[in-house]
């Protein structure tokens, strides 16, 4: 069944009534009518089962019936934060990191960030929306958290409060990434890691992640762009987070 999210609380047996974007496309995209059924979530983790009730030209209301299991969201509280970028590749990397199973997606204005922030609020809600219709095509319940860009100092203040932090960083070269993973109790709290932009760290950002203890690690032999590391290594986090598994 096609998922469809609803900005607002949602209760077994009420009729509520879907308009904007989310309507025109169950209507005329896939056609649906008077009988069908369709998945509704307000992206808080709850998903039900809804019959629909009538169809207008903008909106359909539907009868919303049983909660149904939710199982796509991890068990795992893993948050990304990626140097700010262009924003081509910074929604390829927020589309697939909700698909991985991500629960937070930080943007980080960096010292070798090419990208200056302007229209920040749009560039965020659009972000945000990304998030939502990956969140969707993945069959999520729960749409990940896109922040507002947040300074670096910031970011390596979050990221010291985690259980377990690290960073892949090109000048590292003893340390494998799977190293950080040893560690099964740190395994069992919050993960974070961050992303450099396209020119990487600089010299004293590298410093004060590794004062804040956030490790540095190597991805091996080959210096991959930062939206193949952003990517790889979430898909190395929910592997090694047993989240690659039924």
């Amino acid at each position: 069944m096609h998922r469809c999210f609803y900005e607002a609380d949602i209760s077994y047996g009420s009729i509520i009534t879907v308009e904007g974007d989310e309507a025109i496309h169950i209507a005329r995209v896939l056609r649906l009518g008077e009988g069908d059924f369709i998945e509704i979530t307000s992206g808080n983790g709850r998903v039900f089962k809804a019959e629909i009730k009538s169809v207008d030209k903008k909106s359909i209301d539907v009868l919303v019936s049983d909660e149904l299991a939710c199982t796509g969201e991890p068990d795992v509280d893993v948050s990304l934060f990626i140097g700010l970028t262009k924003s081509a590749k910074l929604e390829l990397v927020i589309q697939k990191a909700v698909e991985l199973g991500v629960n937070n997606i930080i943007p980080v204005i960096m010292e070798r960030s090419v990208v200056k922030i302007k229209d920040d609020d749009k560039k965020t809600q659009r972000f945000r929306r990304i998030a939502m219709e990956a969140t969707k095509q993945c069959k999520r319940s729960k749409v990940p958290f896109v922040s507002e860009p947040v300074d670096f100092s910031e970011a390596v203040k979050q990221l010291n409060t985690f259980d377990l932090a690290f960073v892949p960083y090109e000048g590292e070269t003893q340390v494998p990434v799977k190293s950080v993973f040893e560690d099964k109790e740190l395994l069992k709290g919050k993960a974070g890691f961050i992303i450099g932009p396209e020119g990487g760290f600089s010299d004293e950002e590298v410093t004060l992640l590794k004062k804040n203890n956030v490790k540095t690690v190597t991805l091996g032999k080959r210096i991959l762009r930062m939206e193949t590391a952003a990517i790889s290594v979430l898909s190395i986090v929910m592997y090694e987070l047993d989240e690659m598994s039924n």
